[in-house]
């Protein structure tokens, strides 16, 4: 699954001020091109692939064959070439490409990333605060279609539904959002090489940015408020929106059979405040690394525990009423009591975590949230 909406990045005051100066000469609308595809790198076919899988994760229909070729056809030749190279064309944003392999099969893998009843938080912990399906997505009763397909599959499967995702705080602004996806899966393969192709479009804009805190990284440690801004200097009052963001995710066998999965990311975002877009191609390529980062040090783990575990251990949290929940996070509410973190000793952190009563600060579902990430961490990092 494609996710990591970490959108902003350290910008200069200069430099703000001479995008809010351009935002004022233009209307909102001519600063992100909704398909500009004059200076992508990729030819027309993978072009056009890219534009038929986006459509029909929003259209609810199944692309068509030609283009998962063409779009397979491709990746499997990008691991050989220069992925910083390829530049995709613009789509209601700028566009990003990058490569990285998983040390597992993708089988295995697939086991995770489809099996509904594991939350987003497990599995993508430092991108996702939390992540669930909504309820009579066809994940639910459907996903066994693909986890059990035969490899390599002898013509295209598909399956689709739609997510309630927010992020964790981004690494220099300490926004985070929430919003929907529609998602849409398909497994194909090329040459015998079996992949899965994990398309999401945000049919809407994202919430409001409210302001976060990341305290520890490396321990998936971060504190949320209720309140709306930045961390930046000088844009603490900046109402940030993501208004528009996709992407398309290729996890391909290695070689027919192989033990390694190839991992091939093409992502889009716009996202700024007052309607005006402010990323970049390489703040994407930042977030898209930060995501891969963190779903390696879950899967390739030896620690990890099954599909089948995850799925338990959500579903008893989630049974647990808030009084347990928040006993069950006192001594973390206590570690972050104590952190000199930088930032932390500012407002609304300080007041959110003092006295140990962070938990507190939480209603069910991020208690929830909270809970999974607490003991996957234990289970893989082993603290």
């Amino acid at each position: 699954m494609t996710r990591y909406f970490n959108p902003f990045r350290p910008v200069c005051f200069y430099c703000i001020l001479f995008l809010l100066t351009a935002f004022i000469a233009c209307p909102a609308a001519s600063l992100a091109a909704d398909n500009d595809t004059s200076k992508s790198t990729l030819s027309p076919q993978v072009e056009q692939a890219l534009d038929a899988l986006l459509a029909a994760a929003n259209a609810q229909s199944s692309p068509k064959e030609q283009d998962v070729t063409s779009l397979l056809r491709f990746v499997a030749q990008a691991h050989a070439q220069k992925a910083e190279k390829v530049v995709p064309g613009d789509r209601q944003g700028k566009g990003a490409f990058y490569t990285a392999q998983l040390s597992l099969p993708l089988r295995k893998l697939m086991s995770y990333l489809l099996t509904p009843g594991i939350p987003g938080e497990a599995l993508y912990p430092v991108s996702v605060r939390h992540n669930h399906w909504e309820p009579g997505s066809a994940i639910f009763k459907d996903s066994a279609r693909l986890i059990d397909a035969p490899f390599p599959p002898a013509a295209p499967v598909s399956l689709r539904g739609i997510e309630l995702e927010e992020t964790t705080p981004d690494t220099s602004s300490g926004c985070f959002y929430r919003y929907k996806l529609n998602r849409l899966f398909v497994l194909a393969a090329i040459d015998g090489r079996t992949a899965l192709i994990c398309v999401s479009v945000m049919p809407g804009k994202s919430s409001i940015g409210k302001k976060g805190l990341i305290v520890d990284e490396s321990n998936w440690r971060y504190v949320y408020t209720a309140e709306q801004g930045t961390n930046l200097s000088m844009l603490g009052w900046a109402e940030t929106q993501i208004y528009a963001s996709s992407g398309i995710t290729i996890y391909m066998e290695n070689a027919a059979g192989g033990t390694k999965t190839d991992v091939a990311m093409f992502k889009w975002t716009r996202a700024g405040w007052s309607g005006m877009n402010v990323v970049k191609a390489s703040h994407i390529k930042a977030g898209i690394k930060r995501f891969i980062k963190g779903l390696r040090q879950v899967v390739e783990s030896p620690r990890c525990p099954s599909p089948a575990a995850i799925v338990a251990e959500a579903a008893r949290l989630q049974k647990l009423d808030d009084n347990a929940l928040r006993a069950l996070l006192a001594d973390e509410a206590k570690v972050l009591a104590t952190s000199k973190a930088e930032g932390l000793d500012d407002a609304p952190y300080s007041d959110a975590v003092k006295d140990g009563r962070y938990a507190s600060t939480l209603q069910h579902e991020a208690l929830c949230a909270e809970a999974v990430k607490l003991w996957m961490r234990k289970q893989i990092l082993g603290r």
